[in-house]
Formats: C-alpha cells, structure tokens, sequence
C-alpha cells in the first residue's frame, strides 16, 4: 500500500511556496528488477519522489532542503537549457536536473542513482533512446564514485554488477561481457554467481529487455531466454494483473503504465509504432477500439484477441463490428495454456506450471478475477 499527502513547501533556492505530493509509506510484491527496480506498487511511485518548485525551476527530493551551491546552479544556463529541453518527459527532466546539482557538489552515487531513476521513467514511456541516454548517464557517475569510494549500493559486491546490467540494457554488450568476465570466478555468494551467469547469458544473445532478480535465480544452463512472443494490451485495459500474468508465462507483454488516460492513448501510440506483435488484446468499451484503428494506423498486422468487460460473455456489439474484421473462435484458459506452454523457453516449462497450480483454476482466474465464471476470449484477426 502507498501512502502519500499533498504538503505545501517553502523553496529553499527562491522562498516561495508551492504544494506537493510528499511519499510517506510504500510496499512492494514481487522480485526486483536485475537494476534493483522495485515491482509494484512502490515501482510506480517515481513521480512523488522528485520536487520541482514551480517558480525557480529548483529541483530535488525535496524543495524544502537547501543544498550548497544549488541556488546559483538554478540561475545558470546550462540548468535553464536542461529545465526547457524538449527531448525528455517533465518527469525524468526533473530527475536529469537533480542529478546536476548533485554532480556540482561532487555526490556521483546521487547523481547515479537519479539518472537510473530517469531511464525507468523513460522506459515506462516507452521512449527507448532516452532510457539508454540516462543509463549511459548513470553508469558514468556510478564509475565515477567508485573511483573516489562513494557506495551506491547495499554492498560493494554489488556495484560492478548493477553496472553490467545498465551496459546491457544499453546495448553495450561487448563491455559488459568483458565486465561479467572478470567477476565469473571472484568469491560471490550463491545468488551474485548466479546473476552473473544469467546476465552472461542475455549479453551472449544480444538481449536487452528487463528481467527480473527472481529470473536469474531461476535460470538454468543451456537455454534460450528470448521472450519470442509478443503480446500487446489495449490502453483501455484497466487492470494489470492479467498481463502481468501473461508475463510469468514466458511472454513479452507490452501494455500501457501511465495512470492518466489521455497519456496512455499517447503511450500506447508509440508502443504500436515501434514494435510489432504476434497477439493483441483488445478491451471491448463501447464503440472505442483503439487497438484496431492503430494497427490499421501504423499498417501493422496482429491476431486480436476481442474481450469483453463483462467476463463469460462476448462483445455486446459484435454484430455491428462485423465478419469483414473478426473471425470468431473461443478461447479458454485451458486451451491458452498449452499454447503457451510450446512457446516458452525450456527452463520455464516446469515454473510456469508451477505458477499455474498456485495461481489459476483451470476453470478461470479466481485470484485475479473476484467472480467463478470461465475467462474466455475471442479471438479476431485484422484484415492483412
């Protein structure tokens, strides 16, 4: 559960007041991410953790707090320049600028972690070349503070490691199985080894998607670990348990983040122009149907699994949809999961059936869904 409260700040850089939402609590289910990313709901916290006066442009954790040399780095250029960019969000700006004044006051761990948390802002728009700008960012301030003895993380052990993780995900695969090299035979407990291992394995397949600690603790030797499968999920979708779901079964699963719907429509415009997919899903709303019409936008072409809000029942409207777009067949979840199961990577055959057993009923999906009714799709394709 997340707690937070709008608070009404005084700047310490320009003395005016502003309101802000103060993080009190947060909590987190799930693994972290291999950059030490918290899962949800403590993962989509990132816009209250960063403060930005509204009148001097003055940004850090919290405005209230003076920090030496900020005021004058406020009024420079080259923070103006950053503060009016027009590349990044508002919200990694916020993080880029921080990052500055920590970097003016020589705190290269600070500086570090801010442009991570940049890059995971980006990611969560989709915006591919940002998150690596910030990653390339952040990994030259973490080498920076190794070098003058700053920790940025729990245990020195772990540093190197992160940092491999951030050249991956930024496609420098060269320099970071160089950098996994040198750790392979050093004295690291159990689960850092195996980390290495998996992380060596993903640079040998040029693989730069997210995984996740409990991925890693996962993983055994000789297998591929490309999600092969894309699954795409329409913006009107309103819960993520089921693509998260869909995630733990082996598959790439590319859905909207944002919680403003305006913003997800915008979201979801780039994931169909930057990607391709092998399945759709699209949430039957009225006569909105965003997936289609942005597929046909973009010239892509995808199965389209139609479902409606209501679970158990097909689209009140498919009649007036009509034959010349879909092509009708039910799907179960007794039949999804077969299917799934042949497009997984060996080492995930045994703990998704796992997963299944603790999570699904055959009959439906009672631990996401409050109701026993089956979970049933339709299964429509574009026209090519």
């Amino acid at each position: 559960m997340t707690l937070a409260d709008e608070r009404t700040k005084k700047c310490a850089v320009c003395k005016k007041k502003s309101k802000h939402w103060v993080l009190y609590s947060t909590s987190s289910f799930g693994s972290p991410d291999l950059d030490t990313r918290l899962p949800e709901p403590a993962r989509f916290t990132l816009d209250s953790s960063i403060e930005s006066c509204p009148h001097c442009g003055y940004c850090t954790q919290d405005i209230s707090e003076k920090i030496p040399g900020a005021k004058k780095m406020v009024k420079s250029d080259r923070y103006k320049n950053y503060r009016n960019n027009k590349i990044f969000s508002e919200l990694a700006t916020r993080y880029l600028c921080s990052s500055i004044i920590s970097k003016n006051n020589k705190n290269y761990s600070k500086a570090g972690w801010e442009c991570l948390s940049a890059a995971w802002v980006c990611d969560d728009r989709w915006e591919t070349d940002n998150a690596k700008k910030c990653r390339l960012a952040a990994i030259n301030f973490f080498q920076k503070a190794r070098q003058k003895k700053q920790a940025f993380a729990e245990k020195s052990d772990e540093e190197p490691i992160l940092i491999i993780d951030l050249l991956r995900r930024s496609g420098k695969f060269s320099i970071a199985q160089q950098e996994c090299k040198k750790l392979i035979n050093l004295n690291y407990d159990d689960l850092l080894k195996k980390i290495i291992k998996f992380q060596l394995k993903l640079i040998e397949e040029k693989n730069n998607e997210c995984f996740t600690i409990e991925d890693a603790q996962l993983y055994q030797e000789n297998c591929n670990l490309k999600k092969e499968i894309i699954v795409l999920f329409s913006p009107l979708f309103p819960d993520n348990r089921l693509p998260k779901f869909i995630e733990k079964l082996g598959f790439r699963v590319l859905y909207c983040k944002l919680q403003n719907l305006a913003e997800r429509i915008e979201e979801f415009k780039a994931i169909i122009s930057k990607n391709d997919f092998d399945l759709a899903i699209e949430l039957q709303h009225k006569d909105k149907h965003p997936v289609l019409e942005n597929l046909e936008m973009y010239k892509k072409t995808a199965p389209v699994l139609l479902m409606d809000q209501k679970l158990n029942r097909s689209p009140k409207n498919k009649n007036e949809i009509g034959s010349s777009k879909y092509t009708e067949s039910i799907l179960k979840v007794s039949e999804f999961i077969p299917k799934a199961n042949k497009a997984l990577p060996d080492f995930k055959k045994n703990i998704m059936m796992k997963i299944i057993k603790k999570i699904i009923d055959i009959n439906g999906m009672e631990q996401f869904y409050e109701d026993d009714s089956s979970f049933e799709f339709k299964i429509v394709e574009t026209k090519s």
